[in-house]
């Protein structure tokens, strides 16, 4: 009797093991970072964008920024005073809940918190976050910036809801399309068209947390 094609094999030998030497990779550089460092700040980001983080790792480039997932950033900090790598850093462990990263540093306290707290660039919105403002595109040829919008861009402006037609080479609405008011919790369809149309309506912020220093966890 011929195997069934639904009955495959897979070997999850290779996959296994990338993800325990990242996991193992990701602890033993939290643990460099901390002996190397005198200061780590925890910090919360709404949505991690390259080129804002780029910009902050410009700035602050004798730190050290690490992203991961926080089990394996609890598991190599530790989370009891039995298992911290050191004094305290379960304090530390307690506040990795959602998006949040961790900042190595020797910069001045008060310089790296002003910082942080000050940095602030537009961003687009992404979906599930409540709209800032209400977004409405006017009547007439669709217009991204000072140029028409691409007319090879029909069929997936279509897909996202708004109802377009074609005027020659041109994308037109008969009446004002809102893609958004303000409060709504955003869509997938609605963010996209913020995205496509450049409304960076949202803000990037880094909201730093608390700091470990000398042994002790501080709040912000």
């Amino acid at each position: 009797m011929p195997k069934s094609k639904r009955q495959k094999i897979f070997s999850l030998t290779q996959t296994t093991r990338k993800g325990r030497e990242e996991k193992e990779s990701l602890i033993e550089k939290v643990r460099e970072c901390a002996d190397k460092y005198s200061t780590v700040f925890v910090f919360s980001v709404a949505t991690v964008r390259n080129q804002n983080m780029k910009e902050i790792r410009k700035t602050l480039a004798d730190s050290r920024f690490l992203f991961g997932s926080n089990k394996v950033l609890i598991k190599a900090l530790g989370d009891s005073p039995e298992s911290a790598y050191k004094e305290n850093f379960e304090k530390i462990s307690s506040r990795l809940v959602g998006e949040v990263g961790l900042l190595f540093t020797n910069e001045s306290l008060e310089d790296v918190t002003t910082y942080l707290k000050d940095f602030s660039r537009p961003d687009y919105a992404r979906s599930g976050n409540k709209a800032e403002q209400t977004v409405t595109v006017p009547a007439g040829v669709l217009m991204r910036g000072d140029d028409p919008f691409p007319g090879n861009m029909d069929v997936q402006l279509r897909a996202l809801g708004m109802p377009l037609k074609r005027d020659g080479g041109k994308l037109v609405i008969d009446q004002p399309y809102t893609i958004c008011k303000e409060g709504d919790t955003l869509t997938p369809n609605q963010a996209h068209l913020l995205k496509l149309f450049w409304q960076q309506t949202a803000e990037f912020r880094v909201n730093p947390l608390g700091y470990w220093k000398d042994n002790e966890m501080h709040s912000l």
